[in-house]
């Protein structure tokens, strides 16, 4: 067994249990991540095949739906994959989407079968030398690397954020485990120096842009929800009053109204060129 197999079953099993949650209030990524990926790979690639890896429920699968010729979600958890699938039926038969159960340094792709690997929100959850290394071997020449995130919390009312940063203080102190036991994060500040040493890209650069959503009281709670590292602690028997969930809710509550307001997402791309 491998040093790391333990911690990213950990990491894998992290997200089980709140699919639902995760799909219903997450943020979905802009189609402008794909008109910026082509963009790269303008005058070789126009109808590209796709590996989104650690795809989750699909959120970032489903933005290649009509662009990319095959579109493979590949993912560990098999809850996230239920949803994924759940939603396939309502494409039709003509869907270029495949979803895999698999992890992501070792896909069961073919070797050279893709233009573009993607990771919206979940290459800090993967060992960065062996999940590099099959992007590597699963890439086509040229192509494409992109890990995408957003920032946490999003921009929309000081006071909302003020009670989301408050939260996830109370949730990261409950969360502190000795090291070398649990689940592992890689910090998302590494990602681009970890693709530049890898020696796999001829160019790597870090580009920042943001999306604006609605937003409702009710939504605002579930992203809180929609987080591995609180649905953890409820899972190990922490209490909503325990962590401050219920105070939470209260404030988002009296801040949101029954009303929506502006959301602005704010993301951080960081991608590669294989090019040799």
């Amino acid at each position: 067994m491998r040093p790391f197999d333990d911690v990213l079953k950990a990491n894998a099993e992290r997200f089980s249990g709140f699919a639902g949650a995760y799909d219903s209030f997450r943020p979905q990524p802009p189609l402008f991540v794909t008109h910026l990926l082509l963009r790269y790979l303008e005058g070789h690639v126009v109808d590209p095949s796709v590996a989104d890896v650690g795809c989750g429920t699909g959120l970032s699968t489903y933005l290649w739906d009509g662009i990319a010729r095959a579109v493979f979600g590949i993912d560990p958890n098999l809850d996230m994959l239920k949803t994924a699938r759940g939603k396939l039926a309502a494409l039709g038969k003509g869907s270029p989407i495949l979803f895999i159960r698999a992890p992501a340094h070792s896909t069961g792709l073919k070797a050279g079968s893709v233009d573009i690997v993607t990771c919206s929100q979940s290459f800090h959850w993967m060992e960065p030398a062996s999940t590099l290394a099959e992007f590597n071997r699963i890439l086509r020449t040229p192509g494409i690397f992109a890990a995408y995130d957003c920032d946490w919390p999003p921009s929309v009312d000081w006071r909302a954020e003020q009670a989301f940063l408050r939260l996830f203080e109370t949730v990261d102190r409950a969360s502190e485990v000795p090291a070398g036991t649990g689940a592992h994060r890689w910090h998302k500040a590494g990602h681009l120096e970890r693709l530049s040493a890898s020696g796999y890209f001829a160019f790597t650069r870090e580009i920042l842009f943001h999306n604006v959503e609605r937003c409702s009281g009710r939504r605002f709670i579930g992203l809180a929800l929609s987080q591995g590292s609180l649905q953890t602690l409820l899972k190990r028997g922490y209490t909503e009053a325990s962590l401050g969930l219920d105070r939470f809710r209260g404030e988002i509550s009296e801040c949101f109204g029954p009303g929506e307001k502006e959301m602005v997402v704010s993301y951080r791309l960081r991608m590669g060129i294989k090019e040799r």
